[in-house]
This record gives structure tokens, C-alpha cells and sequence, in this order.
């Protein structure tokens, strides 16, 4: 495991075999876990007396003072998972801990894990319903900051989206187009996210149906209606006979 290696680097940092064995087992963990994971852009994971990189340009993005300053926080976060907004790669953000060994007696700080993550495809990824109902956009920000914005978002809906009620469901429109709108914070990091589903196609499914339940049920009323002036029709004229041979 991670742990497994880290500490033994950590155990005997002046031998070059452990550390050798250590770096490839790490390397090789890495890259199979980033090839399983297409929302993941880098991984990487700093010990002591060892750094690996799954990607070193990306890697080298990051500036050291950005650095130092994540990995203190997820020091201090003592194994918590902290997010980091991150300008380049675009559309990414780091994920951020510390890497601790748990074992009885032992529960000592051995590393940092930064992992890089496209916020597209995260979004993408983690809506699998997204193309069910039509076109769909999404938008996730940090107070004044856009983190994600989906391409070809609606726009002139600024003062609809800040009206917006966490949570409730909400019909909008722009651009001679209906909209199915949520919004809502995500926890710990008060990140908000909007979430705009097209209503066109499932507001015109609900007139048609509305339009067909209203049809059959005057066609239902119709067919009644006649049903019925026939049947008193026919009760009338036997009635008549009856009586006109009464008579």
C-alpha cells in the first residue's frame, strides 16, 4: 500500500534500495489508478525523501509556495480531504490530504497526496442522468469565483439565478426557452452549484398529455351522450307501441 511504502522510506531513508523499490511501486499504483479514473488529470505524493509525479508538467504548474501552503492545511486537516480551486490545468481543482499511517501505537504523519481533478468531466461523470431529460448546464462557483461553467450556459438569467431558494425547484426562462432550475451549497466548502435542465420537451410531454386526457374525455362524453339519446330513442318508441296497441 501507499502507507506501506512512505513508511519504509520514512524507516530508512539513507537506503537507496527500499527507496528504488518504494518509487516503483508507487509509480506503478499511481498510473493504474489515473488510467481508471478519466476525471483525474495528475496525482501526485510527497514523503519524506521522496516525490512522485504522474504527470511532472502538470505538476510543475503548481507553484511551491501554492505548495507548501496545501500541504500544510491538509496537515492540519489530520487526514480530511481539503479542495483547492486551481486556475491551471483549466477547469480542475486539487484535492488535498495528508497521508497517515494507521497502526497500533503508530498514527504519525508520513506524506501528502495532491490529486488534480477536471471539474467537467467530474460533473459529467457524476450525472448519469444528465442527457435523460433533454439539454442540461450546469454552473458551480466559490462567492465571486466561477469554478465550472457548462459551455453555452443560458445567459441573461443573472437576477433569476440570484432569486434562486436553496434546494426548491424552480421554473425559469430565457431566451424563449423554459428551464428547470435547482440550486444548492455544497457542504464544508461553500461551493454553490446550479443545475439547469431544459423544460421545453417535458413541458410540451405534459401539454400533449393534458391535451389527449381532455380529447378522450370529451370524445368519452360525446360517445355517452349519444349512446344515451339513442337508447331513450328506442325505450320511447317500444313505449309508444305498447301503448298505441293498448289502445
Amino acid at each position: 500500500t501507499v502507507q506501506e511504502q512512505l513508511a519504509a522510506v520514512k524507516e530508512q531513508p539513507e537506503d537507496m534500495v527500499v527507496r528504488s523499490k518504494a518509487f516503483r511501486q508507487l509509480n506503478t499504483l499511481l498510473q493504474n489508478y489515473l488510467t481508471q479514473n478519466q476525471s483525474l488529470q495528475y496525482i501526485r505524493i510527497s514523503g519524506e525523501d521522496i516525490d512522485i509525479d504522474t504527470n511532472t508538467v502538470w505538476a510543475e504548474k503548481l507553484p511551491d509556495d501554492t505548495r507548501i501552503r496545501i500541504g500544510q492545511e491538509a496537515t492540519a486537516a489530520e487526514g480530511r480531504v481539503c479542495w483547492f480551486y486551481q486556475e491551471e490545468p483549466q477547469n480542475s481543482v486539487l484535492a488535498v490530504r495528508s497521508i497517515r499511517r494507521i497502526e497500533p501505537y503508530w498514527l504519525d504523519t508520513l506524506g501528502v497526496a495532491v490529486i488534480s481533478v477536471q471539474i467537467d468531466q467530474l460533473v459529467q461523470s457524476s450525472n448519469d442522468f444528465s442527457g435523460r431529460f433533454g439539454e442540461s448546464y450546469y454552473l458551480l462557483t466559490h462567492g465571486e469565483q466561477v469554478l465550472y461553467c457548462s459551455d453555452y450556459f443560458p445567459e441573461g438569467i443573472d437576477t433569476e439565478l440570484e432569486n434562486l431558494k436553496e434546494g426548491e425547484y424552480t421554473i425559469i426562462k430565457s431566451g424563449g426557452k423554459r428551464y428547470f432550475a435547482l440550486t444548492g451549497v455544497i457542504p464544508d466548502y461553500d461551493w454553490r452549484y446550479v443545475q439547469l435542465i431544459l423544460y421545453d420537451d417535458m413541458y410540451r410531454a405534459i401539454t400533449d398529455s393534458v391535451l389527449l386526457y381532455v380529447v378522450v374525455v370529451l370524445f368519452g362524453a360525446l360517445l355517452g351522450t349519444a349512446l344515451c339519446n339513442r337508447l331513450v330513442k328506442r325505450l320511447i318508441t317500444h313505449i309508444m307501441s305498447l301503448i298505441h296497441k293498448m289502445t
